[in-house]
C-alpha cells in the first residue's frame, strides 16, 4: 500500500466567499477555526460514527496547515492510513478522481444587508460562523457537502433535505424577492443577460440618457420649424388678404403696411373689416356711356385719380379743404 502522506501534501479549498448551492455565501474571514484547530478532524461526506447508517465510521484523517489566504479557507489533507477505509479515501484523492472538501459549521450571524450581497445571491449571506468540522465528499454542495447548526444542540441542518426546508429559511432568510423581480424588470428592459455587471446596466442607463437629451433636441428642432412653417403661412394669407384688398380697391398701396400689421396681429378681424369695405367704382366706367366728356377733372376725379395715386394722406394734410371738397363730391356720385 502506497503511504499517500508522504507525498507532496493535497491542498483542499475548505470554502471561500462564492455562493453556493443554498444560494447563500458564507464569508470566509468571519469564520471562527480557533477551536476547530486544537481538533481538527476529516470525515467523509459528514459521516460520524453516531450517525445511525453509519454506527462505526470513524474520522479518516486530519486536516493541517489550515489557513485563509484571498479570500480562501485552505488546508492540507492527511490521511489515517493505518484505516483500510481512510487509505481508499485516499488513494482516490492521489488519484483526483476525489478533489472537494465541504466545512460543517455553527451560524453565529447572518446579514441580508445590499454590502453583504452579490448578483445571483437569493439567501442571506453567512458573517459569522463557528468551524466545526471539514470533510472530503464526492459531489460538492449535494445534501451533505454543507450542514448548518440551527441551535444550542448542535443538531445539524441538511441544506438541500426537504423535511428541513422550513429551518433553512429560519436560519437563511431568502433576500427580498421585490428586490430581484426589480433586477429582473431591469434587465429585461435594458434587454441585458441575467449576468449582467453594474457597469453594464450603467452603461445601458447612459445610452439611454444621451438617446433621450438627443430626441429632446430633435423635437425643439422640429416644434422651431414647424412654428416657422406656421407663421409664413400665416403671412402669406395676410398678405393675399391686402392684395386683394388693394385690388378691389379697398385699399390703397400706402395702407398696405398698417394693414398687414392688423392682419398678422388679428386675421379674423382684419377680414371682416375689409369684408365691409366699399371698393372705388371708376367714374371713367360711370361716364362711359354718355356722349359729352368733359375734359377739365370734377372733384371726384380728382379724389378718384388721388385714391389710385395712393396720395390721399398727404393730398389731406396739404390742402384739407380741398381733399374733404373732392371726398364729398366723390360720395355723391
Amino acid at each position: 500500500m502506497t503511504d499517500t502522506n508522504n507525498k507532496k501534501p493535497k491542498t483542499f479549498v475548505l470554502s471561500d466567499d462564492s455562493i453556493n448551492k443554498s444560494g447563500s455565501r458564507i464569508l470566509t474571514v468571519g469564520i471562527d477555526i480557533k477551536e476547530f484547530k486544537k481538533n481538527p478532524v476529516m470525515f467523509y461526506n459528514h459521516h460520524r460514527s453516531s450517525n445511525w447508517d453509519h454506527p462505526n465510521l470513524l474520522p479518516i484523517g486530519r486536516w493541517v496547515n489550515i489557513r485563509k489566504e484571498d479570500g480562501r479557507l485552505l488546508a492540507d489533507a492527511e490521511f489515517d492510513m493505518d484505516d483500510e477505509f481512510a487509505a481508499k479515501i485516499a488513494r482516490k484523492v492521489e488519484k483526483g478522481i476525489l478533489n472537494a472538501a465541504s466545512v460543517g459549521i455553527r451560524v453565529i450571524e447572518v446579514s441580508t444587508e445590499p454590502k453583504h450581497l452579490v448578483k445571483g445571491q437569493t439567501r442571506a449571506t453567512v458573517t459569522k460562523s463557528r468551524m466545526m468540522e471539514c470533510s472530503i465528499v464526492d459531489i460538492p454542495g449535494n445534501g451533505n457537502a454543507l450542514r448548518l447548526s440551527y441551535d444550542d444542540d448542535g443538531d445539524i441542518l441538511e441544506l438541500s433535505a426537504t423535511k428541513n426546508r422550513e429551518k433553512v429559511n429560519t436560519i437563511l432568510p431568502l433576500i427580498n424577492s421585490t428586490n430581484n423581480t426589480q433586477m429582473k424588470t431591469i434587465y429585461n428592459f435594458f434587454k441585458l443577460g441575467a449576468d449582467a455587471s453594474e457597469a453594464d446596466i450603467l452603461a445601458a442607463v447612459t445610452t439611454l440618457r444621451n438617446k433621450n437629451s438627443q430626441y429632446k433636441q430633435q423635437i425643439a428642432s422640429l416644434e422651431s420649424e414647424v412654428d416657422s412653417l406656421k407663421g409664413a403661412e400665416q403671412k402669406n394669407k395676410c398678405l393675399s388678404l391686402v392684395d386683394k384688398a388693394i385690388a378691389d380697391k379697398k385699399l390703397t398701396e400706402s395702407d398696405r403696411e398698417t394693414w398687414m400689421q392688423l392682419a398678422e396681429a388679428n386675421y379674423e378681424h382684419a377680414e371682416k373689416a375689409i369684408g365691409n369695405m366699399k371698393g372705388f367704382t371708376s367714374l371713367s366706367a360711370q361716364i362711359e356711356s354718355t356722349t359729352t366728356v368733359d375734359t377739365t377733372l370734377s372733384d371726384a376725379e380728382k379724389y378718384e385719380k388721388k385714391w389710385e395715386a395712393g396720395e390721399l394722406k398727404d393730398w389731406e394734410k396739404k390742402n384739407p379743404e380741398e381733399f374733404q371738397r373732392c371726398y364729398n363730391a366723390y360720395l355723391e356720385v
